[in-house]
C-alpha cells in the first residue's frame, strides 16, 4: 500500500476516510493479484494442454497417507 496516499487522505479528509482507503487498498490489492493469477492460468491452459493429473504427491503424516493432486477433476 502506498503510504503517501493514506497520509494525504488522512490529512485532507480525516482519520475515517484514510482508514477506509487503507483497508480497501489492502483487500482489493490482494484480490487483483489473485485475478492476475487466474488470468495467467486460463491463458496458459489455452496454449498448453495438461493431462488429467499433472502433479500427484503423497505425504505420510502421523501414520496416515494424504494425497495432493493437481489437474482437472473430470
Amino acid at each position: 500500500m502506498p503510504a503517501g496516499e493514506y497520509v494525504y487522505l488522512r490529512a485532507a479528509f480525516g482519520e475515517v476516510p484514510g482508514f477506509l482507503y487503507a483497508c480497501n487498498s489492502f483487500v482489493l490489492g490482494g484480490a487483483s493479484i489473485a485475478a492476475y493469477g487466474a488470468a495467467v492460468a486460463i491463458f496458459v491452459s489455452d496454449i498448453h494442454t495438461f493431462d488429467k493429473q499433472w502433479f500427484v504427491h503423497t505425504v505420510h503424516l502421523f501414520g496416515s497417507d494424504y494425497g495432493l493432486q493437481f489437474g482437472r477433476a473430470s
